[in-house]
């Protein structure tokens, strides 16, 4: 079951799919990332490998400003629209079915506060990932990257925090850091 579990919206349950197809961001990890990260409020937020879209609308719910979500399958981004609609927060967000890297490099500008990724644990371009997503930060901003807690860190940056979380650790970047 996907939740939000914090905000305006607690509780409200959100829409997933059956197998593991996709992987939603687990409560106790989502309820660490979210404590970490404070001035969610009014902050324009990115989510990459949306998939359920559960982060972003987990900010949504603590006050965030907007959010952008970036998934590459179809079915997903579908998911995504369905989920936004029962907060009825689609003026706050919208939707782009895209590759995320390629997105990135796409706008290629900083304008987000915060960026979440939650790609597959099998995604081999997280060095990638993680320059562009950090050069896309707004001053001060933060990327917040889950990954598998058996890969092997091969980092362009160093990560200012990590947590591990069972199988998954967290990573966080600060721009400017």
């Amino acid at each position: 079951m996907v939740r939000i579990i914090s905000g305006s919206h607690r509780g409200r349950r959100l829409s997933s799919f059956p197998g593991t197809e996709i992987r939603p961001t687990a409560d106790r990890t989502k309820e660490w990332i979210f404590s970490v990260m404070t001035g969610i409020e009014g902050a324009k937020i990115l989510d990459l490998f949306a998939g359920t879209g559960n982060l972003g609308i987990e900010a949504l719910s603590r006050g965030a400003k907007s959010v952008t979500f970036v998934e590459h399958s179809a079915k997903a981004v579908e998911l995504i629209k369905t989920n936004v609609d029962k907060i009825n927060a689609s003026e706050k967000v919208k939707v782009i079915r895209n590759d995320s890297i390629n997105q990135l490099k796409e706008w290629d500008s900083k304008q987000w506060d915060l960026i979440l990724a939650d790609p597959p644990y099998k995604y081999d371009s997280l060095p990638e990932l993680i320059s562009a997503a950090t050069n896309s930060l707004e001053e001060k901003g933060f990327f917040v990257l889950e990954a598998s807690s058996k890969m092997k860190e091969n980092f362009p940056l160093k990560p200012n925090r990590v947590k591990k979380m069972g199988r998954t650790t967290v990573y966080i970047f600060e721009e400017g850091k």
